[in-house]
């Protein structure tokens, strides 16, 4: 009788219920059963540490964008010249005006101008200019979308009001044209 069991593997030196060496049905189902928790676990490790890396990602970014200087856009009247040229309408009463178009040209007086947008005035579709250098003057004509009714003042001009956005400068303009002959 050997008090010592055998060298080497046992797995291989023993003889299972069947007779045959290596594991028992039994042993490698809790093996098979074993390895695929360790799988689920492996799998929700690596679900829980990408869900853990987006929510920093955005807390650093939602951290970054709150310390960054808030950027004040220059007044638009400031920023831009507007030089009227013409305006098309017809008179309907003493001293009020149905404007159809008006045409005008307009430079950055302060430095460049990036994605310069002319907003509605009297319901026109927004005219896109791109970007401008200092100094360089753009032809622009709006025509009105639907009837624009102006009110002409005392020395025959009539006031209309145009929304400019870019990157530096936004906000409105009153340009005076001169009345239509």
């Amino acid at each position: 009788m050997e008090i010592f069991p055998p060298k080497g593997n046992k797995r291989h030196n023993t003889k299972n219920e069947n007779g045959n060496r290596g594991l028992s049905w039994l042993t490698a189902k809790k093996r098979l059963s074993r390895r695929k928790k360790l799988e689920k676990a492996r799998k929700r490790m690596i679900k829980i540490t990408a869900l853990l890396s987006f929510a920093s990602i955005f807390l650093i970014l939602a951290i970054w964008a709150l310390l960054q200087p808030a950027t004040t856009k220059k007044p638009a009247n400031e920023y831009f010249k507007i030089t009227p040229l013409s305006v098309v309408g017809d008179k309907i009463g003493n001293k009020t005006w149905k404007i159809s178009s008006i045409s005008f040209l307009i430079s950055p007086i302060q430095g460049n101008a990036n994605n310069v947008i002319i907003k509605s005035w009297a319901m026109s579709e927004p005219q896109e200019l791109g970007d401008l250098q200092k100094g360089e003057q753009r032809f622009v004509i709006l025509e009105a979308g639907s009837p624009y009714l102006a009110e002409a003042t005392e020395n025959g001009e009539i006031p209309i009001t145009l929304n400019i956005y870019s990157r530096e400068a936004e906000g409105p303009i009153t340009v005076m044209f001169k009345e239509p002959t």
